[in-house]
């Protein structure tokens, strides 16, 4: 029997090309905005921001399309969100959403996280002809090749990007 891919998958990658990746990551998006209070696989994090001061700073390292930024910026409604989302299509979704919801307070970075500054080489999976948005993650030297999209992105390390960008903010652990 031939290894097919999973519905979903199918189903995902029928979406992308009948609405184009964009409008397909703008919908998702927005969708799972809508129903993420519902979705039992993310009530610890509906726990963590219920404990977040209205005035906190949230730092949201690999933002992705900003399903869970929204609600954090939401919560946060006086205080800040940084975000860093490295990859091209996830940040424009991410910008959409943000204006989409009227989210001022949020500022979003084009780049990659790490120790120090230069550059690292991303992918984003494919599966079939699905593009997987959510899995997008830094390259392994050590792995065997992986189908999907490849980008090399800027690479900054937190410490200066909040020193530089964000004097004084202070950033506390709940």
């Amino acid at each position: 029997m031939k290894n097919r891919l999973p519905l979903k998958t199918r189903i995902k990658g029928l979406l992308q090309a009948l609405l184009g990746y964009e409008r397909y990551l703008r919908a998702f998006a927005w969708f799972k905005v809508r129903t993420l209070r519902w979705d039992p696989r993310e009530a610890g994090f509906y726990q963590f921001l219920a404990q977040m001061p209205r005035d906190g700073v949230v730092i949201d390292v690999g933002a992705n399309l900003g399903f869970l930024c929204v609600p954090l910026a939401r919560r946060v409604s006086e205080g800040a969100v940084i975000a860093f989302e490295p990859l091209p299509d996830n940040r424009r979704t991410l910008a959409w959403l943000l204006r989409h919801f009227s989210l001022s307070h949020v500022t979003v970075y084009p780049w990659a996280v790490g120790e120090r500054r230069g550059s690292v080489e991303m992918i984003l999976p494919m599966h079939g002809t699905a593009r997987e948005q959510g899995l997008g993650h830094v390259v392994d030297a050590g792995q065997a090749p992986e189908r999907g999209v490849r980008l090399d992105v800027p690479l900054h390390a937190l410490d200066d990007v909040l020193g530089e960008n964000h004097p004084g903010v202070r950033v506390a652990g709940i």
